[in-house]
């Protein structure tokens, strides 16, 4: 039945037309568009037009066109022929996966084809293409070949994904991050579909980093957040678990706004750290260490910063990532603000500084 379905899907739906995007056939469109102004001469190479052949003599044109040299002519002409090219790949891996069954290694190397080609010809700016592409991964998500399936799951949702950050409306991420959540708790439940799990986990991975980097993202990767670690800590898959374990520290980052900071450890000089000093006051807390270059620059701008707002209120602690406090100590004698050392090190002889995994991490840092 979902072989029956997804092929039914393939061949009615107009957006998912194995040939057609739009109202002409994707090779159609390009034989028929204009070859870019210049020298005419010479012409640039004919494509032979595909074939109604068998899936064996299919896959021999879709060989000979893509193996087929460009013409020693001008970019815009050796352009406009890539284009023609990899349209009538498109077109001929069609015709195969008509011809086919899910399930049938034919059926599985002309998806294959049809994806990449897809996929080239959206580079290209080809119109209509990435719609294409997009609906040919929806039509193909439920597919009982699980390897199709999860390609097709892969590339719809990256597609959905672009989607969202192209429409620079981060808020609107919710139902993406609920549709692959449901995703990843379906792979979870199916041994079968451990190679998907983390395909999918991967997927939400790179929505979480790309929400992040988009202005006003950072409630929505914090949202994604809370929503897939679960997931991730819950799997049983490794590679799913190794991925969730890799966004913690983004997702301590972005939880830190609005909630209080807790710093405990000792001073170079040997004294305890007490936070309590710091109350009611703005505090930068700076990560830094003796070989790290613009680290050691950056203090001279510290000092002076200090200095112009401390009695307003304006407090620094550095908290240093040296491997021995020894170096530390003589590296910051002078200055004013305190100093702590990183629990990072190994060979602590002052003692350490401990930033508990639910409080928040430094207001500022490199």
């Amino acid at each position: 039945m979902l072989s029956r379905l997804c092929r039914l899907l393939y061949l009615t739906m107009p957006a998912l037309a194995l040939v057609c995007v739009g109202s002409l056939p994707i090779a159609s469109r390009c034989l028929a568009a204009e070859p870019p102004a210049g020298n005419p001469s010479p012409r640039v190479a004919a494509i032979p037009p595909v074939p109604e052949g068998s899936p064996a003599d299919l896959f021999a044109y879709i060989e000979a066109v893509r193996t087929s040299p460009l013409p020693a002519t001008s970019r815009g002409r050796q352009r406009y022929f890539k284009r023609k090219q990899i349209a009538a790949i498109a077109e001929a891996a069609g015709r195969v996966i008509a011809q086919t069954q899910p399930g049938d290694a034919d059926f599985a190397q002309a998806v294959s084809f049809r994806f990449a080609a897809l996929d080239t010809l959206t580079r290209l700016d080809e119109p209509g293409a990435a719609a294409a592409h997009a609906a040919f991964a929806e039509s193909l998500v439920d597919c009982p070949d699980e390897t199709v399936a999860g390609q097709a799951r892969k590339i719809a949702l990256a597609a959905h994904i672009d989607a969202v950050l192209e429409s620079g409306r981060p808020e609107d991420v919710m139902p993406l991050i609920t549709r692959i959540a449901a995703l990843l708790r379906e792979a979870a439940d199916d041994e079968d579909l451990a190679a998907a799990e983390a395909d999918i986990a991967e997927t939400a991975a790179d929505l979480v980093t790309k929400l992040s980097r988009l202005p006003g993202g950072d409630a929505a990767a914090a949202a994604a957040l809370e929503t897939f670690l679960p997931i991730f800590e819950a799997s049983a898959n490794v590679d799913v678990q190794r991925t969730g374990k890799g966004l913690a520290g983004m997702h301590r980052r972005l939880s830190l706004p609005g909630n209080p900071m807790t710093i405990t450890g000792t001073l170079l000089s040997g004294e305890p750290f007490d936070q309590q000093t710091l109350e009611g006051k703005v505090v930068l807390v700076d990560f830094w260490a003796t070989w790290c270059g613009p680290c050691v620059a950056e203090m001279a701008n510290l000092e002076a910063e200090y200095a112009k707002w401390h009695d307003k209120g304006f407090e620094v602690v550095g908290v240093s990532l040296d491997k021995t406090a020894t170096r530390s100590r003589n590296s910051s004698g002078r200055r004013r603000f305190p100093g702590l050392f990183s629990m990072r090190s190994q060979t602590a002889p002052t003692g350490s500084t401990h930033f508990p995994p639910t409080t928040a991490s430094p207001a500022s840092r490199r």
